[in-house]
């Protein structure tokens, strides 16, 4: 279960981060939502804000060629505060600076929740023989 200062709620549609949060997802789902910036060492939270940073800045631009651009200032960016003193302060920042600029429709992928085939090749039941000899099945 999630703690109970959770920003994810149950009731309503939530915008956590750059993430949408849907009352009907699955458990799990919330919990990586909620672990993406509160878990962890700063590194990994880091690295985290960077990954997320990439998929916005490829809700935004499509066209490779502008993405490789845009991608390349994230990662001055980075790299000019790799070293500062002043690192949760930047970090905390950063994660308001993603959540402020999040695209309104993201890119879900359509095999993963939310896509349009979640959970369309639900598997064969076991009910359900496979006969790979065409046609040279037994006579019964």
């Amino acid at each position: 279960p999630l703690p109970v200062h959770c920003p994810v709620s149950l009731a309503r549609q939530t915008t956590f981060f750059f993430l949408n949060v849907n009352k009907m997802e699955a458990p799990a789902v919330r919990a990586a939502y909620y672990a993406a910036f509160h878990q962890g060492s700063h590194v990994q939270k880091v690295q985290r804000l960077y990954r997320y940073g990439l998929k916005n800045i490829l809700n935004y631009a499509v066209q490779r060629d502008v993405f490789h651009v845009e991608a390349a200032k994230l990662r001055e960016e980075f790299e000019n505060n790799k070293n500062s003193p002043a690192g949760a302060s930047l970090l905390t920042k950063g994660i308001e600076r993603l959540h402020s600029m999040e695209h309104p429709d993201g890119w879900i992928l359509n095999t993963s929740y939310g896509g349009s085939k979640w959970q369309r090749n639900v598997p064969i039941p076991d009910s359900v023989s496979i006969t790979l000899d065409y046609g040279k099945e037994p006579k019964y």
